[in-house]
């Protein structure tokens, strides 16, 4: 017959102890600390383009914030292009610095290829595993339109052609319609500082953007300075 050790009931007792012992200390200490995510910002200043030309390189910046220190693992911008592509890209100028002393900026530089709508975001992943996204959601996402040179071009020259050569006529017609005992020379005049304007007009919606404010009141000057000599010469 086999025998089994008999443990006296003092010593249970004290195993029991001891156990629930253990168990009030886990539960007394604190719950570990979890990893904060990083905080991804547009850096105070900096302003995102709207409206590009294609081929030209636009510059992109992202602040990254990690309150514990936590260096970004990986730092993306993100591209969605008209044709329903995307572009995963990262930092040309990778962030250096102490998070101890501010945000660490990263930045990028992108040439986009084809002319509509891009819309762009940044993701990162701290060293912990934390990942950040900025803008918070995709329905917040950044866009910016790129548009043809040569085609803004195309379309500025038929505007003028039409706003230099139709609508004069039209301007012309229609005053001597309204009122025919008005002078044609004046009337012909005033159908061309129409067309002019509407010329100026479409000038300034297509390329007021691309060039400068000093080249824009230039032409406008210029312009200003032919319907002048129309007005005051003589007849």
């Amino acid at each position: 017959m086999k025998l089994y050790p008999v443990y006296p009931a003092s010593a249970s007792r004290a195993t029991t102890l001891v156990f629930a012992f253990l168990l009030s200390l886990l539960a007394l200490m604190p719950p570990m600390a979890q990893a904060k995510p990083p905080v991804l910002e547009k850096p105070n200043g900096f302003e995102y383009p709207t409206q590009v030309l294609t081929g030209s390189t636009q510059e992109f910046e992202i602040s990254y914030l990690q309150e514990s220190g936590d260096k970004p693992r990986s730092l993306l911008l993100v591209i969605e292009t008209p044709q329903g592509g995307t572009v995963k890209a990262e930092p040309n100028k990778l962030p250096t610095g102490d998070l101890a002393t501010g945000p660490l900026i990263a930045t990028w530089y992108y040439s986009p290829r084809d002319a509509g709508n891009y819309k762009f975001h940044f993701e990162t992943v701290s060293v912990t595993g934390e990942a950040a996204r900025y803008p918070l959601t995709a329905s917040e996402d950044e866009q910016f339109t790129a548009e043809n040179l040569i085609t803004k071009y195309i379309i500025l020259f038929v505007g003028v052609i039409v706003s230099m050569g139709f609508l004069p006529f039209l301007v012309y017609i229609g005053t001597r319609s309204l009122n025919k005992r008005s002078d044609p020379g004046t009337a012909a005049r005033v159908a061309i500082i129409v067309g002019a304007l509407a010329a100026y007009a479409l000038y300034i919606y297509l390329m007021g953007w691309v060039y400068s404010a000093i080249l824009n009141v230039i032409v406008g000057v210029v312009l200003a300075a032919v319907l002048t000599v129309l007005f005051t010469r003589r007849r």
